[in-house]
């Protein structure tokens, strides 16, 4: 049997995505599909609607051949193209704005991911048909299903899904706390789901979902009261043995325990979720959550605890390449190291931090300017004025292009400091 070609790996996105394809026709039709279908969703992520349609057809081609496997495992690769095919056509429709025929195909989609066993294609499916609900006003359907594709994110160890599932999750929280008529109909069906009782799992996404909208008041009573369901919720994930929903309980728990100032229990709360993230190999939670800890352990004043939580933080993000999640947790070792009286290392520290968000994706600039600022002001008061002024006037001037008055204030009282030092130092 003659050996493949070998090629160079192209750099581009999309010339990484047609390197795949034609990595994947030597694997048959469904790869091929599906290797089609996601150069369909990039191109529809960069509103190129032509093209998206134009790959999707190629998809569409391998579903016939595809679909003449025998096999079990050939059945299973059959409904997943064509649960990317749903999945990428969904997409399309709702960047065209054609809610309503987006969401009958990403249900679909969704539905082929259940059949074929595909978490990560259901997690992305639901997350999207939770955009799309929302837009049409299915708040309540768009919160359950933002939650269920937050848990399934977690178990396949996404990079960042599970971020963007709690944050559409939590946004829409704050829509049903909103309204009265939203409020008053979660509140019904999470009676109706405990009286039938039939469905652990969804009774824990239904009592998360409800405990984020106490979170959402933004008050002791609604964080008093989203603990006892998120204590609920535990239980029902328990019950359902889903360690993903008990972690995400818990660890909204610590929340709740933060916001009432008992930051030692929060701690533990913190830390009680992250080593169940630990045992279920979602690495990136885990480093999250230990992050938290950190941060709650900072407050409670437990600074040795602090450390060890920011450095396992710091060494799994490493690990897995979160470059801009790393900094943020060298960034936080830094103003620990300052609360410890240890200037020169909370300087490598920021300088370090400032050094990952260079080489992070994305508009950071809010982040780059905080760190800038405590560099800038560690740095006068290691009497480094020149540094010290460099820094603050890069900070300075990321904060006057946000339009951020008040720490453009601080940035100008700590350049006057330095310069004031400065000048007594000459």
């Amino acid at each position: 049997m003659a050996a493949r070609e070998v090629r160079a790996a192209p750099q581009g996105v999309f010339e990484k995505l047609q390197f795949a394809i034609e990595s994947a026709r030597a694997d048959g039709p469904a790869a091929e599909g599906r290797a089609w279908a996601t150069l369909a969703t990039a191109h529809t992520a960069t509103g190129n609607a032509l093209k998206a349609k134009e790959a999707l057809a190629q998809a569409e081609a391998r579903v016939h051949a595809a679909g003449l496997a025998t096999d079990a495992a050939g059945k299973k690769e059959w409904l997943r193209l064509r649960g990317w095919i749903a999945d990428s056509r969904g997409r399309i429709e709702a960047a065209g704005g054609s809610l309503g025929p987006a969401v009958d195909f990403l249900a679909e989609a969704a539905h082929l991911a259940a059949e074929c066993g595909d978490r990560e294609l259901r997690a992305g499916a639901l997350l999207a048909l939770a955009a799309s609900n929302a837009q049409l006003g299915k708040v309540l359907d768009a919160a359950m299903q933002a939650e269920e594709s937050e848990d399934l994110y977690v178990e396949t160890g996404s990079h960042s899904g599970d971020i963007a599932a709690r944050a559409l999750a939590d946004r829409l929280a704050a829509m049903i706390l909103e309204s009265d008529d939203l409020s008053g109909a979660a509140d019904e069906d999470l009676d109706l789901e405990r009286k039938e009782g039939k469905d652990p799992l969804r009774l824990g996404r239904r009592l998360r979902a409800t405990a984020a909208c106490f979170l959402a008041t933004g008050d002791d009573e609604g964080f008093e009261d989203a603990y006892a369901l998120l204590d609920e919720a535990g239980a029902a994930f328990r019950l359902a043995e889903s360690r993903a929903g008990e972690a995400s309980a818990i660890r909204s728990q610590g929340h709740c325990l933060g916001a009432l100032g008992e930051s030692g229990e929060a701690t533990d709360a913190f830390l009680e979720a992250a080593a169940i993230y630990a045992e279920i190999d979602a690495m990136l939670p885990h480093a999250r959550t230990m992050l938290e800890a950190g941060q709650a352990a900072r407050e409670a004043d437990d600074l040795r605890r602090a450390g060890e939580c920011f450095e396992v933080a710091q060494r799994v993000f490493r690990d897995h390449e979160a470059t801009f999640e790393e900094g943020y947790a060298t960034e936080a070792t830094g103003d620990l190291r300052l609360d410890q009286g240890k200037k020169k290392e909370a300087r490598a520290m920021y300088e370090k931090a400032l050094a990952l968000y260079a080489n992070s994706p994305g508009d950071i600039d809010d982040q780059r300017a905080g760190c800038l600022l405590s560099l800038g002001t560690v740095c006068r008061e290691l009497e480094d004025f020149q540094e010290a002024e460099k820094r603050l006037r890069e900070a300075r001037a990321i904060y006057e292009t946000a339009g951020e008055a008040e720490m453009l204030k601080e940035c100008d009282e700590e350049l006057r400091k330095a310069g004031k030092g400065r000048k007594g130092s000459e």
